[in-house]
């Protein structure tokens, strides 16, 4: 019989459905060879959520893109150690993963990517917890 070495990781998500005014969040996971996205996307623009993992091994590369507006705030903590958004390398995008110039995608299409730093994710690792800001808030 075959034994997968490297099971893809499996996450389970803790955050609230509905924002101020029943506005939807939603956090998903897209995994691909050796990454993971986390595709974060706020109605309110303001909240927080755990990433936990269930199986498997964090990705050499972990991404997190927030379908925002504009990104005011982000951070991303493993519960003993937090990165502040100065220390995090955050990109514009469009909808096609090119870059975008200016600093809000407000009548733009594309998402806020930023990357988690390895020094987050070790093996004992088991849950990051993120908290975002969008300076257009509803």
């Amino acid at each position: 019989f075959f034994v997968e070495r490297n099971p893809r990781p499996t996450f389970n998500f803790e955050y609230r459905e509905k924002g101020p005014h029943g506005s939807p969040n939603s956090i998903e996971a897209v995994t691909q060879d050796s990454a993971v996205i986390f595709e974060v996307k706020s109605g309110s623009g303001i909240a927080s959520g755990k990433i936990k993992l269930v199986e498997g091994n964090w990705p050499k590369k972990v991404l997190v893109r927030l379908h925002l507006g504009g990104l005011e705030g982000f951070s991303v903590s493993n519960g003993k150690k937090t990165i502040p958004p100065s220390n995090l390398k955050i990109r514009m995008l469009d909808l096609k993963g090119n870059p975008v110039e200016g600093k809000y995608l407000l009548k733009k299409k594309g998402y806020y990517e930023a990357s988690v730093p390895p020094s987050l994710l070790g093996p004992d690792v088991k849950e990051l917890q993120i908290r975002w800001v969008d300076f257009y808030r509803r």
